[in-house]
């Protein structure tokens, strides 16, 4: 019920990832980049559902997903493998500065 519950009411994805790369993006020369995309669930009640999600991708090749709260890092093969991540919209701080000024929120955009 729990994952249902993120589901239909939003998790907190988008504003975790935005407020992390305004916190840490500007120390990483422009390696941090705003990653949504759809992912599918791997469990807890969620099994096989696609959902939209945030995270952040480091030099193309770290994941940090910041999501409720935590910050756990994989290597982008794994988590995009085992996520099943596609969509991918990818932004770097002044896009994601531009961007969530026009559309008025966090995302996703």
């Amino acid at each position: 019920m729990y994952w249902y519950n993120i589901l239909k009411n939003g998790g907190t994805c988008y504003p975790d990832a935005y407020n992390w790369m305004m916190k840490n993006a500007h120390k990483m020369r422009d390696s941090a980049m705003l990653a949504h995309a759809t992912v599918t669930g791997t469990g807890g009640g969620i099994e096989g559902v696609e959902y939209g999600h945030a995270f952040i991708l480091i030099n193309n090749g770290f994941v940090i997903d910041v999501a409720t709260g935590k910050e756990v890092g994989f290597p982008k093969d794994e988590y995009y493998r085992v996520g099943k991540v596609k969509d991918v919209q990818l932004y770097t701080l002044d896009e994601m500065l531009k961007v969530s000024l026009a559309k008025g929120t966090y995302g996703p955009w």
